[in-house]
């Protein structure tokens, strides 16, 4: 993730947790959607890049998903306090792949680019 992007999902994160009720789950949705999107680029540009860890961080994106869906299925089945103790884990999770999987995948990306 490129620092705008971080600040762009960071913000959607920050608009989730404050959320009421109310609206929780039309802001989970704008943060899924946000971090799908982030993803996507990523996966975009580990390809063109020939990223050697792409196999990593496709996974640690999985991890990162699948927590999002069982959010959203508590969110179906109208468990909302199950599903803020569940969204009060993204903060941690977040942080932990934008430190351990991000960190490599744009210093890869700032190399590239200066050769």
């Amino acid at each position: 993730m490129q620092l705008i992007e971080q600040k762009f999902v960071v913000r959607r994160l920050e608009d989730l947790l404050a959320s009421s009720d109310a609206a929780f789950q039309s802001a989970f949705h704008h943060f899924q959607d946000a971090l799908i999107l982030v993803f996507r680029q990523e996966e975009e540009d580990m390809v063109q890049l020939r990223y050697d860890q792409r196999d990593i961080h496709m996974a640690e994106h999985q991890k990162l998903l699948q927590l999002l869906w069982r959010i959203s299925a508590r969110l179906h089945y109208h468990e909302m306090e199950a599903a803020r103790e569940m969204a009060a884990l993204l903060p941690q999770c977040l942080l932990e792949h934008m430190v351990k999987i991000d960190l490599p995948l744009q210093q890869t990306m700032a190399y590239a680019s200066s050769l």
